[in-house]
């Protein structure tokens, strides 16, 4: 977790770090992977992403999706104008299980500054809180 940030104004604080890391990206797919016993984060989507496509994996951890917030940045973020967010993302029939055991709070995928994300169809099951 070194080296951490807050990926909003709350409590929650993240490493930007996975066993696949998105960063930069357009057009991507993950597909037909298997996710298992990777330490901490099995996916991690950041900063510029736009049109991916995750489908038919199965995760034994969580996926994060995550803009940059520029807490830490002496200007403030403008929306209209900053293009460090996650776009157009679609997730779907995936098996997401035995997440949170580990990681306190935390759901199947968490998002943050983040627009146009389509989650359906997926399983999940056997994490301390829900989906």
């Amino acid at each position: 977790m070194v080296p951490h940030e807050m990926p909003s104004g709350g409590d929650w604080a993240l490493s930007r770090s996975g066993s696949v890391h998105l960063d930069g990206v357009e057009d991507a797919v993950v597909a037909d992977c298997l996710f298992t016993r990777q330490g901490s984060i099995a996916l991690f989507v950041s900063n510029y992403a736009r049109d991916v496509e995750i489908t038919r994996n199965e995760f034994y951890l969580l996926i994060i999706l995550a803009g940059d917030s520029k807490l830490r940045s002496p200007e403030p973020w403008d929306r209209r104008f900053d293009q460090d967010h996650v776009a157009r993302v679609r997730i779907s029939y995936n098996i997401f299980s035995d997440w949170g055991f580990f990681e306190l709070q935390s759901a199947g995928v968490f998002h943050s500054i983040v627009k146009d994300i389509t989650i359906e169809n997926n399983v999940l099951f056997n994490a301390p809180r829900s989906g």
